[in-house]
């Protein structure tokens, strides 16, 4: 029940009715000085006269504290009313009658309260438009940074130049303190550290981790995110204290790379927030660049294949220094089994930086081409020659000796010599050239190489034959 101060609390609580009483008992006073000047003249007592002007005293009174109650509430109102148009939205207009001003009180508290309301939905609206601008700022960075990917990938970058563009993409948007790729051996089931993006990042360059008993190992095998953080977390506090130890991270979110069923490496982020918990959107975004990286992985797999499988130089046509070595190692093998010589020559253009420096490329190409089809022409059918580097060609020579071997390589530098000797001095070509035969010089492909390499590489002399 509510209390009340007001001295007339019993009258009327309508504010309309004690305005009308107030004016009537204000109204009361004349009337008594009316009545005075007439009892003057009836001969009224001194004493009588007295009680009527303390009557009429306290009659104006009583008018004058209910307008004064009046007032003072509304003046304490039109204060709060200012508070409140101040921004003290907080502030309640605190009325107890239940009469007009009472009720204007709670209507002002009413609005104050649905103003408040109105404010707070506003904010909400507010936080979560702030929230959508900023997914949607996330996702347009991840598309950038997508689309910049596909851009190197369709460019032939190189793997390793992918990759770092790639962590960099992803420590931006997931603002993250850490990004990690852990790659596969091949023929091991370990994961080593291929590339990392952050601070403080040392103790993480030559991890090697064991797949089999790795706090990865159950999210490897099941082909789904692995997640550590606040919420989530394994069971096995022997996991988690093993890769504390090693990353040195409070939380870490790591996709799989897969192609196929074959595990290509562990794409990952950590930090060391503590209560931090990663969300949908943010393994969303990994999987985005995870799976971009599968497929730059898998490429270079597959080029890396074709690489090894391919045997014929592009520029010459002739056989490339990977099959001249396999080629090698195979006659050396053959002629120690029925005890044949295997002889080897290998031919420098003495002028080549020079000639490429001055001419260009187009030129010294050309030159290649010219050299190489000369060289190729001096040999039987069953020699192998092949462009062993940009300045180099190698030439097999089947079951003959060193001496044999010394005489082709003398034949085919004159030859050349002969072919450009009616060009400027500044556009002829001389080979130099070194011989070595198993088993005199070495007893496999790298023994016979190395020693040719050495001989021209000790001779500064032009147009030599050396062995």
């Amino acid at each position: 029940m509510k209390k009340t101060n007001n001295l007339f609390s019993i009258f009327s609580k309508n504010l309309k009715y004690k305005l009308k009483i107030s004016l009537y008992l204000l109204l009361i006073l004349p009337l008594l000085i009316s009545i005075y000047i007439i009892s003057s003249y009836w001969s009224l007592k001194f004493r009588d006269i007295i009680v009527l002007i303390i009557i009429s005293l306290f009659i104006e009174l009583s008018g004058f504290l209910i307008i004064q109650d009046l007032f003072r509430r509304l003046i304490k109102i039109n204060k709060d009313i200012q508070f409140i148009a101040s921004g003290e939205l907080e502030r309640s207009i605190e009325e107890v009658e239940t009469d007009e001003i009472g009720q204007i009180a709670e209507s002002i508290n009413l609005l104050t309260k649905r103003i408040r309301d109105n404010l707070q939905q506003l904010r909400d609206y507010s936080q979560k438009a702030q929230e959508f601008d900023l997914k949607i700022q996330r996702r347009a960075l991840v598309l950038s940074w997508v689309v910049r990917l596909t851009s190197l990938i369709s460019a032939g970058e190189r793997m390793e130049e992918i990759l770092d563009q790639a962590l960099r993409g992803i420590a931006q948007v997931m603002d993250t303190e850490i990004v990690y790729l852990l790659f596969k051996e091949e023929a091991k089931e370990e994961l080593y550290m291929k590339k990392l993006e952050g601070k403080d990042i040392k103790h993480l360059l030559n991890i090697i981790i064991d797949i089999k008993g790795s706090i990865f190992e159950e999210s490897i095998r099941k082909k789904i995110p692995f997640i550590l953080d606040a919420k989530n977390y394994p069971l096995d506090s022997s996991l988690l204290k093993s890769f504390n130890s090693l990353f040195k991270l409070n939380n870490t979110l790591a996709i799989p790379l897969y192609s196929k069923d074959r595990l290509l490496a562990v794409l990952g982020v950590g930090n060391n927030k503590t209560d931090f918990i990663y969300d949908k959107e943010d393994i969303e975004f990994l999987e985005v660049f995870a799976k971009n990286l599968s497929l730059v992985i898998e490429t270079e797999i597959l080029l890396n294949r074709l690489k090894k499988l391919e045997i014929i130089d592009p520029l010459t046509g002739l056989y490339n220094d990977r099959f001249i070595r396999v080629f090698l190692n195979d006659e050396i093998k053959r002629g120690i089994i029925y005890h044949h010589p295997c002889g080897f020559i290998l031919f420098r253009l003495d002028n080549f930086k020079e000639i490429y420096n001055n001419f260009g490329s187009r030129f010294m190409e050309n030159i290649l081409k010219k050299v190489s089809l000369l060289i190729k022409d001096s040999l039987s059918e069953i020699d192998k020659v092949g462009r062993f580097s940009d300045e180099t060609f190698a030439v097999v020579l089947i079951e003959k000796n060193k001496r044999q071997a010394l005489e082709i390589a003398d034949q085919i530098c004159k030859r050349v010599e002969f072919v450009f000797k009616e060009e400027e001095p500044s556009k002829r070509v001389t080979l130099s050239a070194a011989v070595t035969e198993n088993p005199l010089d070495g007893v496999n492909a790298d023994e016979l190489i190395q020693k040719a390499e050495d001989l021209l590489e000790k001779s500064s002399d032009k147009n030599v034959v050396l062995s």
